[in-house]
């Protein structure tokens, strides 16, 4: 299988290592608009081809998938034009920052026939898989369940878990590039959730660096979602 990569970020290296420890799949080119970060990566990854314009990507001959680790505003138009050239797509949650972007994609990949799927790959845990098989068997009863995590965005800048894009008003903040996994992990454990009540602030950046959400579903169990970005500690 044929693979390129659009977006050298953090969270290239660990796909990269995926691919590359994963039998039968070559890595044919990477792309960044900074084509010397592409570069760099393409040197420590032993990756032929590079590019800035990820159009460049997509006419690499017989490829058969591409994954896409670009900021979240990106996705919609990323997806809609790989749809034209690949026959499967993966990219980064979330999946875009509307609903009306996100069936956009859906229409696409139909119309051109191509496979899209939303890297969510917290529910294959051994913890999440463990603890979803206790609960289908009835071990016990599920009765509120809580997803938290509290972070400093320096400490993860610093260790090149984080960009300052994920800060910016334009992509969303925390509330979509992290909350989406603690809700995905909710719906995954609450499919019927109905209600949703949430308080946030902004105490350090231009966006909802921090907060709490209450959620409620048809049967009376509830979730809760504890997240910051300005947390001393990791949690």
């Amino acid at each position: 299988m044929k693979v390129g990569l659009i977006g050298c970020g953090g969270i290239a290296d660990t796909h990269l290592k995926v691919f590359k420890s994963t039998k039968n799949v070559n890595i044919v080119g990477i792309c960044d608009l900074n084509l010397e970060k592409a570069k760099n990566i393409a040197r420590k990854f032993g990756i032929g081809k590079t590019f800035s314009d990820y159009n460049d990507l997509l006419e690499v001959k017989d490829l058969n998938l591409v994954d896409v680790c670009t900021p979240i505003s990106t996705h919609a138009r990323i997806v809609c034009d790989a749809a034209k050239a690949v026959p499967a797509i993966l990219v980064e949650k979330p999946m875009a920052l509307s609903v009306a972007q996100c069936d956009e994609m859906i229409k696409e990949t139909k119309k051109h026939g191509s496979n899209l799927c939303i890297s969510h790959q917290q529910i294959f845990l051994p913890s999440i898989v463990k603890a979803k098989s206790l609960i289908e068997k009835g071990a016990f009863n599920l009765t509120s369940f809580t997803t938290r995590q509290k972070e400093s965005f320096e400490v993860l800048k610093a260790a090149r878990l984080a960009a300052d894009w994920m800060v910016a008003p334009e992509q969303g903040g925390i509330i979509w590039e992290v909350c989406s996994h603690l809700a995905y992990l909710q719906l995954h454990f609450l499919p019927d959730i109905n209600e949703v009540y949430a308080v946030g602030g902004k105490m350090k950046y231009p966006i909802y660096d921090h907060l709490a959400v209450l959620l409620r579903t048809q049967n009376q169990h509830f979730g809760l979602i504890d997240l910051s970005w300005v947390s001393k500690g990791t949690e």
